[in-house]
């Protein structure tokens, strides 16, 4: 064997092997959801025009600075198993950690969509207004005929409106344990 295909077939095996060892960490990197977008807005789905995208994040800024709620919104093209529930589950985790908020999502690929509410929210809050916050926007997210889109709009100023209802002092509250 000569010299120079000794050489070859050494660089070729490490070059995979590296490559193999290292693909399961750029899978796992990929796979994990992104930082939380500062326009409260991800939209990898490609639903929303230019417009729309301001609009809607623009809303959602209002609600963040009005009610101290984060309401995010994240599209995507493709969506693993779990679902476009599994991955607003995900997004709460990820995105609001101890901080009160919501997060819907929209899988575009297949038309699934998921919101969940944040633990902080739920300990903030009675139940049963978070669970009616969370029905209401699922039902809008559902709608049959209408764009996704619109939906994801409407559900989006649904939550913002319930959140701004919440925050005012009228609202009984529970007390932090």
């Amino acid at each position: 064997m000569s010299r120079a295909r000794f050489h070859s077939i050494v660089g070729r095996t490490i070059f995979g092997l590296g490559f193999f060892i290292g693909l399961p960490e750029m899978m796992g990197a990929a796979a994990g959801p992104p930082p939380a977008p500062a326009s409260f807005v991800q939209d990898d789905g490609r639903l929303f025009d230019k417009a729309a995208l301001e609009k809607l994040s623009r809303l959602l800024l209002e609600t963040h600075d009005n009610c101290a709620v984060s309401v995010y919104v994240a599209t995507s093209f493709y969506l693993d198993a779990g679902g476009a529930r599994n991955h607003a589950q995900q997004l709460v985790a990820r995105w609001l950690k101890d901080k009160p908020g919501v997060v819907l999502t929209c899988n575009r690929g297949d038309g699934q969509t998921g919101v969940a509410a944040s633990p902080e929210l739920w300990r903030r809050h009675p139940a049963d207004v978070i669970a009616r916050i969370l029905s209401d926007a699922g039902r809008i997210l559902g709608q049959r005929g209408v764009s996704p889109e619109l939906r994801i709009e409407q559900a989006a100023a649904r939550v913002a409106m319930s959140s701004k209802a919440v925050s005012k002092p009228w609202m009984p509250f529970r007390k932090a344990p």
